[in-house]
């Protein structure tokens, strides 16, 4: 895999190395958990995007996990942490190409929901 650096703009290069590795694991990571945390074709973090923007009113303890995890990178979790809303905190988070392209990204971000947020989960997994 190549990486090509944009001198300008470093962290353009950060966001494309992450997404090409994204894309390279999204295969893999899709035939992993296909079956887990899917409902129909839809992963359940897609499905419920909407809600789970508007419900989690704390981002810090999520974005520590994931930076934990290798899921975000230092640079993310400065970047989201910013954010003047815990809306736009979490909009900002499901754009990162570890979230948006890969399952294993979004299986991450759901295990770490389940345990900081059981009661929005349960919500909407009854929904589901």
């Amino acid at each position: 895999m190549k990486c090509w650096y944009v001198l300008d703009r470093p962290t353009h290069c950060t966001s494309l190395w992450l997404d090409a590795v994204a894309a390279a694991g999204s295969s893999q990571a899709n035939s992993e958990s296909r079956t887990k945390y899917m409902i129909g074709d839809q992963h359940f973090i897609d499905k419920h995007r909407i809600q789970l923007i508007e419900s989690i009113s704390t981002v810090s303890p999520i974005l520590d996990r994931l930076m934990f995890k290798n899921v975000i990178t230092q640079e993310n979790y400065s970047h989201i942490r910013r954010k003047s809303t815990s809306k736009d905190s979490m909009r900002e988070l499901f754009e990162l190409g570890s979230i948006r392209s890969t399952t294993k990204g979004k299986d991450c971000l759901y295990d770490v929901l389940m345990e900081l947020e059981p009661f929005v989960m349960d919500d909407l997994k009854e929904r589901s």
